[in-house]
């Protein structure tokens, strides 16, 4: 998963028109396919407020054996991070894409926290702009 802060501005005026953060997943299928999202700082700050609950409801849930439970957050963008449990097993998921999603799973929970980090830091960058 690859992300890029970007700025717009449109012509003849001094204020920036957009700020966001462009998500792209690449997929290491045999065609390697890559979808990327486009998520505005508004966007950004409920992402982050997401992927804290997600991660702290997994460690809820660690306690717990369900048969089937997910959670998933999308933004307008087509960008949605979620999470699993089968059982005992977790598992996290980032993907792009609405009708033919690409999808990154996360090796270990805890990349979830490092996701929000990058997140936050593209608030903090984003606003100084």
């Amino acid at each position: 998963m690859d992300f890029t802060a970007l700025v717009f501005y449109s012509p003849g005026q001094g204020d920036a028109s957009l700020k966001g953060l462009k998500v792209e997943i690449k997929d290491n299928a045999e065609y390697e396919k890559t979808s990327s999202a486009l998520l505005d700082v508004d966007e950004l700050e409920s992402l982050s407020k997401a992927i804290g609950y997600i991660f702290n409801l997994l460690a809820q849930w660690e306690m717990q054996s369900k048969e089937n439970a997910e959670i998933v957050f999308s933004t307008k963008g087509d960008f949605s991070v979620g999470a699993y449990q089968i059982e005992s097993r977790q598992a996290a998921f980032a993907s792009v894409g609405s009708y033919d999603s690409v999808y990154c799973f996360f090796p270990k929970l805890t990349d979830l926290n490092e996701l929000r980090k990058v997140t936050e830091n593209a608030i903090t960058l984003l606003k100084a702009k």
